[in-house]
């Protein structure tokens, strides 16, 4: 029987006349787990979305009732795996049949069987009783997992001036009891996971040759094996793979990834599309298709080339039989000069007359217009230049061979405006501006530069598409209908409402604002710091994602440290002691960096006991484990509260705490109850004497003078 209980009260019979006297003995609740402390319940080795449970046992040793305040998971690193349930219905008791008294507020359902934190009906133990509690480990995460279940009993409060006595207790030593829950998620099956699924190489000039990476990656717990990937051989001209790097044994463990390259190489500048074949032995995921695009569909940063004609002029008149030379300079925005197509024709005749690609990058174009090619009389040179997305830039000039300007052409341009000119298809439309004639090439300004009776067409200020806007009024492709300002955005990577926004509000979309969506490479996009640019941690996830966990290509990754994990709190074996008397103290700490093999662990003394004489209080304030000594005097005061605190550090500087509370008393009690029973009949009439309860309950000693000493802060 335990000597160290805060307060002892003795029952005793205040009695006028003479009774026969019966005296029974009560210990007070003892609280007990069936496992605690450094006493790790393991809950197995499940594989993530599996369960497993195992029972415990608390336990109300004494046999005095025990107030159940708290059990609940604590928040430790792995308390998301785990969960417990009971059910107050399955005390059961080694006396008799005690009725369980509940001491909640609020009526508790009889079939309600799950017990949370938030929901928490206080409940009694009778003594000699238990209750099982069911932990549950239910992995949603891989590794050795841990977490801690608190259990802490109460004595009923009882109102102001109520001097009888409680109808249940808490342990009088230790109050409150931890245990250490451990579960290991084992690994499952594989998961393939092909990353992008599409590879859009945008618009490329014919020679160039652009290269995406595909990352494989096994997303899954358990091995998994894959084939090599598969081109589509009708078009494997202008597409390539390279397996240089990919994995060689076409095998990965669980979270590992491997790549392999794709390359375009554009025959022409026409569309041109493809796919990659994988197969794997997820059964979720047997077959899986990566598809492949260049030049397709249009650019939304394009904008046409430009052409400026050098020589000769508007109106040249080429008087010999030699080729006629034509010197001009072509550039565009987005891609090299010498990869536009340029031709020139003869609109007025409807032929084209030679090709004008430039050869450099200065984009000098010198054509020889052989005269074989040439009519007699005038006619209109037009240069036409257009790109890989075909937008296209012309300019033009008239010229005149073996042949003097028509006495009726005002403007100069060797076209007139006679009835004849009309009958020939040669009127000039507008005989006062040079710049208007024939096959002209037509600029946005409003006029009919070409006389074919539209004004403006293919340029910027038309609406070529036929949606009713142009480009200048915010159509951002005219070229097709279903984009202008407003328009309702689809997920086919245009911006279609011109907003600046690609496939906004799609699947398509960049969902946490990282610059990257799925299509382009985000392995993760409601997580914006994982994306083909972040930075990559050597924290077990893919962040870069290229399906390499913790590499960067060749240097490795950038060190991550996991502070230590205390579980549980601090762990004492006694919190109510006597003047003088020891308990033990000790922590369970879940490091994953170190393994526990670098941590240092500190103690560190209550302010309030140095002033007690001097007293110290931890033997061994460097070590996991302490003995933690009460002061062998209170100053005069009846009892005090004590503070113990630990600090744990590992070799990287990071800290995990925890604190708890010590009550010494002066003196030391029986914690035990001596009930004298008079209920029997009086031997003798005396007055005073009388039926009713024949047991009295005087106190002995009550708790006035506990005097509770300063908390250190952590």
């Amino acid at each position: 029987m335990h000597q160290l209980f805060p307060y002892t009260l003795t029952l005793l019979a205040i009695v006028g006349c003479e009774t026969p006297q019966q005296t029974q003995t009560l210990d007070y609740p003892v609280l007990h787990l069936s496992s605690s402390g450094l006493d790790v319940v393991s809950l197995g080795e499940n594989e993530i979305g599996e369960s497993s449970t195992r029972t415990i046992l608390l336990e109300n040793l004494g046999d005095l009732d025990m107030g159940i305040a708290n059990i609940s998971l604590q928040d430790d690193s792995g308390g998301a795996n785990f969960s417990i349930d009971f059910d107050t219905e399955n005390i059961a008791c080694t006396l008799a049949d005690t009725d369980i008294v509940d001491t909640s507020t609020t009526t508790k359902d009889s079939t309600e069987t799950d017990t949370t934190v938030t929901d928490f009906d206080t409940f009694v133990i009778p003594g000699g009783c238990r209750l099982p509690i069911d932990l549950t480990f239910s992995p949603i995460e891989s590794g050795e997992l841990y977490a801690s279940m608190v259990v802490e009993s109460f004595t009923e409060v009882l109102a102001e001036n109520d001097t009888s006595r409680p109808n249940y207790y808490k342990d009088p030593h230790n109050h409150k009891r931890a245990t250490i829950l451990r579960g290991s998620a084992l690994a499952g099956e594989g998961r393939l996971n092909v990353s992008p699924r599409f590879v859009d190489f945008g618009h490329m000039w014919t020679g160039e040759q652009e290269t995406a990476q595909v990352f494989i990656r096994n997303d899954g717990d358990g091995h998994l094996t894959f084939s090599e990937p598969t081109l589509d051989p009708d078009c494997a001209d202008e597409f390539s793979i390279d397996m240089t790097v990919l994995d060689s044994d076409l095998s990965l463990a669980g979270g590992v990834g491997t790549l392999f390259e794709v390359s375009f190489t554009p025959a022409d500048t026409t569309g041109s599309q493809c796919s990659i074949t994988m197969e794997s032995d997820d059964p979720n995921n047997p077959t899986i298709e990566v598809n492949l695009q260049g030049n397709m569909g249009v650019d939304p940063h394009n904008t046409p080339p430009t052409v400026e004609i050098l020589s000769p002029g508007i109106g040249y008149q080429h008087g010999t039989e030699d080729d006629l030379i034509i010197e001009a300079r072509i550039y565009d925005g987005q891609q090299p000069p010498y990869s536009l197509n340029c031709h020139v024709e003869s609109p007025v005749r409807n032929a084209t007359l030679a090709s004008c690609s430039a050869t450099d990058d200065t984009g000098y174009v010198s054509v020889s217009i052989p005269a074989d090619y040439l009519e007699e009389g005038i006619d209109t040179m037009l240069m036409s230049v257009s790109d890989q997305g075909s937008l296209r830039g012309q300019a033009s000039f008239t010229v005149m061979w073996l042949d003097s300007p028509p006495a009726e052409d005002n403007d100069g341009d060797g076209f007139s405006d006679t009835d004849a000119d009309l009958e020939l298809g040669t009127y000039d439309c507008d005989d006062t501006n040079p710049e208007v004639y024939p096959g002209g090439a037509e600029v946005y300004d409003g006029v009919d530069n070409d006389c074919d009776n539209a004004v403006d067409e293919y340029t910027l200020g038309a609406d070529d598409d036929g949606d009713s806007v142009n480009e200048f009024e915010g159509d951002c492709d005219d070229t097709y209908a279903g984009t202008y300002p407003g328009a309702p955005e689809q997920a086919d990577q245009r911006d279609n409402d011109c907003d600046g926004l690609v496939d906004e509000g799609t699947a398509n979309y960049d969902g946490d604002g990282d610059g990257y969506s799925l299509i382009n490479g985000d392995c993760d996009d409601q997580d914006p710091e994982r994306n083909p640019t972040a930075v990559e941690y050597c924290d077990g996830f893919d962040n870069d994602c290229d399906y390499l966990v913790d590499h960067a290509d060749d240097e490795g990754c950038e060190p991550i440290v996991f502070p230590p994990q205390i579980v549980g709190g601090c762990l004492l074996e006694d919190r109510s002691l006597v003047v003088g008397q020891s308990t033990t103290a000790t922590v369970f700490v879940n490091d994953i960096d170190s393994q526990n093999n670098n941590l240092v662990f500190e103690w560190q003394e209550d302010i309030d006991i140095s002033a007690l004489g001097g007293h110290i209080a931890v033997n061994s304030p460097f070590s996991q484990t302490i003995t933690w000594t009460a002061p062998s005097t209170l100053d005069g005061a009846s009892a005090a509260l004590f503070t113990i605190y630990m600090t744990v550090t590992d070799d990287d500087g990071h800290q995990d705490w925890c604190f708890d509370e010590i009550t010494v008393y002066s003196e030391a009690f029986d914690d035990t109850w001596e009930v004298i029973d008079t209920s029997a009949t009086p031997t003798q009439d005396s007055e005073g004497c009388g039926g009713g309860d024949a047991l009295v309950l005087v106190p002995i000693f009550g708790l006035a003078g506990l005097r509770r000493r300063r908390k250190r802060q952590p």
